[in-house]
């Protein structure tokens, strides 16, 4: 079973959910005996997907996680040529708008 559907809803049980408090949901591996997938968030108590929609939905799908290479492109930042682009501020026009406010 890769793929569950719940009122109209198809759930990719290969990817993990996020209810509306946050929390991240992934299928078991395991269903019940109505065949309803069970989902389970860290050490709680496994649910039914459709009891999990009913009670914690709607669900959306959890990001993936991000790579190392991402990250470094994300961090990697050339402050220099970022001022030519004017979506950076240099210190000095910086503080000439603020008046050297810190």
């Amino acid at each position: 079973m890769d793929s569950f559907t719940f009122d109209g809803n198809v759930f990719d049980l290969t990817h993990a959910w996020l209810d509306v408090l946050g929390g991240r949901w992934e299928w078991t591996g395991r269903t019940n005996t109505a065949g309803e997938p069970l989902m389970q968030a860290g050490t709680t108590e496994p649910l039914s997907l459709p009891d999990l929609y009913l009670s914690y939905g709607p669900l959306i799908p959890a990001p993936g996680k991000v790579t190392t290479a991402e990250a470094r492109r994300a961090l990697d930042v050339n402050f220099a040529a970022s001022l030519n682009t004017k979506l950076t501020e240099s210190y000095a026009d910086y503080e000439l708008r603020t008046g050297g406010a810190r």
